[in-house]
């Protein structure tokens, strides 16, 4: 589990980062495993990350949780998601914002956050950030491509803040920030495609084909299958993509 506090992206010295320490809050009742709109407005959340708040007297609070025991780095809260974890089936978590303005094609922008290693978690080597136009309908490890990607030795400190910052100059247009480990692991992917093909494509497909045979070809369904998807499913699960053809 990581933990995210103090997001910034500068340019002029201006923050383009709305309700940066993530300490402006709706209310201080449901705090875990989000997908959508996080407390702090205006983040999101993609697949289950936590909000920590003091204002939380239980397991979401500050400084101790369920995760065991963290300061922030400043104020009174942080973000927390698992990075390519296995009790996520090899899937991560990512807060997400949308910026204040859209960045201008040509300038250099500083894009920076500090990051700390939960209690009882693994250390990690990889973190960076992501700025897109839009945010994408699927998003697992290798989908986005992160314009920050800072590699290091493996950091492990659970006391400690350790500062994640690079500067990249803008090809314009983008306007939300993701935060995260954005690397692409095959064996995790495939641990992803494999659950949400067991569970969704094979069965709905075999229902889907059913209704074509019962109704004699009247009954038509059209599909639209990202690249990316299209490339898991060559790469891992062609039983899937043949599910479409047949």
């Amino acid at each position: 589990l990581t933990l995210w506090l103090s997001t910034q992206s500068y340019v002029y010295a201006q923050n383009l980062v709305p309700n940066p320490s993530f300490e402006e809050i709706e209310d201080c009742v449901y705090m875990g495993d989000m997908d959508g709109p996080m407390p702090c407005i205006p983040w999101f959340s993609r697949y289950s990350c936590n909000y920590f708040n003091a204002c939380h007297p239980d397991n979401y609070g500050v400084p101790y949780n369920f995760k065991g025991f963290q300061y922030p780095k400043t104020g009174d809260a942080y973000i927390g998601g698992y990075q390519n974890a296995p009790n996520t089936d090899g899937g991560g978590e990512w807060p997400y914002v949308q910026l204040t303005e859209e960045m201008v094609q040509g300038q250099c922008y500083e894009i920076s956050y500090w990051a700390s290693v939960a209690n009882e978690s693994c250390p990690i080597d990889r973190l960076g950030a992501a700025l897109v136009d839009d945010v994408p309908l699927e998003l697992w490890p290798g989908t986005l491509v992160p314009q920050i990607d800072v590699q290091m030795e493996y950091f492990s400190d659970t006391l400690e803040w350790m500062l994640v910052s690079a500067d990249m100059i803008a090809m314009g247009g983008e306007e939300y920030l993701f935060l995260g480990n954005f690397y692409e692991d095959d064996e995790k992917n495939k641990l992803i495609l494999d659950k949400v093909s067991e569970k969704c494509y094979l069965k709905t497909n075999r229902k889907i084909l059913d209704l074509i045979n019962r109704h004699k070809g009247k009954f038509k369904v059209s599909y639209s299958i990202s690249g990316t998807a299209l490339e898991q499913f060559e790469n891992h699960r062609p039983d899937v993509l043949q599910s479409f053809i047949d």
